[in-house]
């Protein structure tokens, strides 16, 4: 299907002098578009610099895949022991992320400049080397990547597909990799005039947020194009999902729409411009002559087998509940109380069958709504709206670090420490606050701790407020 809307293009010459991979005859690599990214090299880890809204739309991604991979897990490690391919890589940005999710990863690129800003960023953080995942780069093609007969559990191709010469050959190769019961996701823009307003007119030519000529709407590819040409891979290949991501300028963060077509900010339909993808290779025995094989399965659908048949074992020899001996976990109301039934309990909920417990003090002063009739259900199953972590003022300093003290240890103006941003929201009096006037933001004080804040450098600075207490 990309065939007809992409005309075929002939293969691209290297540029003479430049750190460009060389391309061989049937390379779907476009030299130009490898030329324009190798001079951004440098701005790839610039928050500020071209790559900006990018840095912005990584959680994001982030997020979408590891919905699509490892749907099931909830530890720090989701990716671990999966073999991850980044295509397009770039400086790392997507890389790192998956590393340090335990993933396995392999990012690879055309252009040596990028990988080379790629290797120098990742060793920085030695925990992307020691951590459970492993990283590499290569300064490779997917043409070259498969010639070599390697494969992955997970293929990304990430805001990529547009920068080739030929998408629907690009499509092929990033999907021959994939493992059976493996995965492959893509991100691009859409071919609408839409996308050609906001990516193209206001990103480059108003707001030049990034350097003209960085798109080419012609290259955009429709996600109903897309999904049409996946279907058309061999091996029966299914399209998991597809949702539009658009920057929302109320929240301030990309987002992603809930469903397939969903009408976005200001009316825009989501899959009008920026869009992922996620689809699945089938697990199925390759026909051979008339003969089977089966094909190395990836890892993703080995752990998935796995878990269902432990669950179908303890299906089939967990006893019944009236054989088990503790049946009151920690959360049911009546957890630690015997045989006693849940409603001849006292109204106060927990504890020595009345009230509060004899062992926990100031229990309402620091927890308040922990004790009451709904019991430890309520408590425990929503989050702890009532909660107010504290900060005492010997640890006020420590929120902004000793650059910022040493600013304004003689300056006119007094430093702001505002403990909500580092998510405190009670100041107490323990310990000694250095001698340096401080204006202190958050919402509950205590008396002691206030006359600390204002007793600093008071016969200094009698002129400057020295406290600050903003109630939201």
């Amino acid at each position: 299907m990309l065939r007809t809307v992409f005309r075929s293009l002939r293969p691209a010459v290297v540029p003479k002098g430049q750190h460009v991979r060389a391309l061989s005859q049937f390379t779907t690599i476009d030299a130009e578009e490898v030329k324009k990214f190798s001079a951004k090299s440098a701005e790839w880890w610039d928050p500020h610099g071209e790559f900006g809204m990018l840095h912005l739309m990584n959680p994001t991604r982030v997020s979408y895949i590891r919905d699509r991979v490892a749907p099931n897990n909830l530890g720090s490690t989701p990716f671990k022991g999966l073999r991850m391919l980044d295509i397009g890589c770039g400086g790392g940005l997507l890389s790192e992320s998956l590393v340090r999710l335990g993933g396995n990863v392999l990012g690879a690129d055309a252009s040596y400049s990028n990988v080379q800003m790629a290797n120098l960023h990742s060793r920085k953080d030695p925990s992307l080397w020691t951590g459970p995942g492993k990283l590499e780069y290569q300064n490779t093609t997917a043409e070259d990547l498969l010639s070599n007969g390697e494969n992955f559990d997970v293929v990304l191709a990430m805001e990529i597909i547009e920068h080739v010469n030929n998408p629907s050959e690009f499509l092929r190769v990033c999907a021959d990799m994939v493992r059976p019961g493996g995965k492959l996701l893509l991100s691009t823009i859409s071919r609408t005039p839409m996308a050609y307003f906001l990516t193209n007119f206001m990103a480059e030519d108003v707001l030049r947020m990034v350097h003209k000529g960085t798109h080419d709407w012609s290259k955009y590819i429709k996600s109903e194009e897309l999904v049409g040409a996946i279907h058309e891979l061999p091996g029966k290949w299914k399209v998991d999902d597809v949702r539009g991501i658009a920057w929302n300028p109320l929240k301030g963060r990309w987002v992603l729409s809930e469903k397939n077509g969903d009408i976005g900010v200001a009316g825009i339909n989501d899959l009008e411009v920026n869009y992922v993808l996620s689809a699945s290779k089938p697990d199925v025995e390759n026909r051979i002559h008339g003969a089977y094989r089966q094909p190395k399965r990836s890892t993703i659908q080995t752990i998935h087998q796995s878990n269902l048949m432990m669950d179908g074992l303890m299906d089939e020899y967990r006893p019944p509940t009236r054989l088990h001996h503790n049946r009151k976990k920690r959360g049911h109301v009546s957890a630690g109380h015997g045989r006693v039934g849940k409603h001849r309990k006292h109204p106060g909920g927990r504890g020595l069958a009345g009230g509060q417990h004899h062992h926990r003090i100031n229990m309402d002063k620091y927890h308040p709504g922990y004790f009451g009739k709904v019991g430890m259900r309520y408590f425990h199953k929503t989050q702890n709206k009532f909660h107010r972590p504290i900060v005492n003022v010997d640890k006020i300093w420590t929120l902004v670090g000793e650059d910022v003290r040493n600013k304004y240890k003689n300056a006119e103006k007094v430093a702001v420490v505002d403990t909500l941003q580092h998510g405190y929201h009670k100041v107490l009096a323990k310990g000694r606050l250095p001698e340096q006037p401080v204006i202190v933001r958050t919402k509950f004080v205590s008396r002691r701790a206030e006359e600390k804040i204002k007793a600093v450098g008071g016969g200094m600075f009698t002129s400057i407020l020295l406290l600050f207490i903003l109630i939201s």
